[in-house]
């Protein structure tokens, strides 16, 4: 403690003062400088008597930075050991150190299409096959972006659909008794065969709904399975159990080994969600799994189902060809 009083920060709570004192012609600012506490405890903001050493004087010129003077150790400390405190300014702190966050800059170099080509054929064979950072997924990207995202199954649908209506403007035809390519008359002999494709045709495109998010059975009725759509999602499950199924029946491998915890996320997807409906959309039952499973087993389920999506739509479009 120098000359009875020592400095403290000018942060700690003070009385109101006026901006500046002055003593013996020079500027003194207590938010430079601190408030005066004494050592019977006071504290005063009165400089009355005061005198700035040439430090104090020089530093509140902005010449240089104060440099609190520290009485020497006491014994039992042998030695003229002196301490020193340099206290800076503000102005003269942040030309010293750089105060702005500059680590939250990202300083990657951009990658354009070149190095891009370049990591991948560097990167190829270790690219797996499937899963969410594979080949499959590039290629689905790329043909989806090719094909102005319009999927396959939408084509195959219209085709369908411009198939019965041929149908139908055969069947009114041949009711009428008129050829539409001779202009001859006709009989009525295939009449009713011609009469029931034509509606198989329009139920099985009923039955399936939107080819972009059709409707997904978890167990086939009657009607499903003598249309010849397959079984329902119940039925492929089996493809779970690892033990008996290493990949699905389309080559994909399942991102999650865990077949009993897989079989029970995707029974209560059915069962707690949507009071078990044996009917659901695809985005609906994708839905329902994310809400009952998580990490790989999600991703898993997901492949099941997409497996289980491109079968039913294999099926509708052999069925109404045939």
């Amino acid at each position: 403690m120098a000359n009875g009083y020592s400095q403290s920060p000018a942060q700690q709570n003070r009385a109101e003062l006026p901006p500046t004192n002055t003593n013996e012609g020079v500027s003194f600012d207590p938010d430079l400088l601190g408030e005066v506490s004494y050592v019977d405890g006071t504290t005063s903001y009165n400089n009355e008597g005061f005198k700035l050493t040439p430090d104090m004087e020089a530093y509140l010129a902005g010449q240089q930075p104060y440099v609190e003077p520290v009485e020497p150790i006491p014994s039992p400390i042998i030695g003229e050991i002196k301490f020193q405190k340099t206290i800076y300014s503000q102005p003269s702190f942040r030309k010293r150190i750089d105060v702005s966050f500059n680590e939250l800059n990202n300083k990657g170099g951009e990658i354009d299409i070149p190095d891009f080509f370049n990591q991948y054929r560097k990167l190829f064979y270790d690219i797996p096959k499937n899963g969410e950072f594979s080949h499959n997924e590039l290629i689905k990207a790329s043909t989806d972006y090719y094909r102005d995202f319009n999927d396959p199954k939408d084509l195959v649908i219209e085709n369908l659909n411009n198939q019965i209506v041929v149908l139908e403007l055969q069947l009114a035809n041949a009711q009428a008794g008129f050829d539409p390519e001779t202009g001859e008359a006709t009989n009525s002999d295939g009449i009713d065969e011609l009469i029931e494709t034509t509606e198989d045709n329009a139920r099985r495109l009923e039955i399936v709904g939107n080819s972009s998010n059709p409707n997904i059975y978890w167990d086939e009725s009657d009607e499903y399975n003598g249309l010849g759509l397959g079984v329902g999602l119940n039925n492929h499950k089996k493809y779970l159990n690892r033990d008996s199924y290493s990949k699905l029946p389309n080559g994909v491998e399942l991102e999650s080994t865990n077949s009993n915890q897989m079989l029970k996320d995707l029974n209560q997807a059915h069962d707690d969600r949507r009071n078990g409906s044996n009917i659901r959309t695809y985005n609906q039952w994708v839905e329902d799994i994310e809400a009952k499973s998580s990490g790989n087993r999600t991703k898993a389920l997901k492949q099941l189902l997409d497996y289980h999506k491109n079968y039913q739509m294999d099926k509708l479009q052999a069925a109404n060809s045939a």
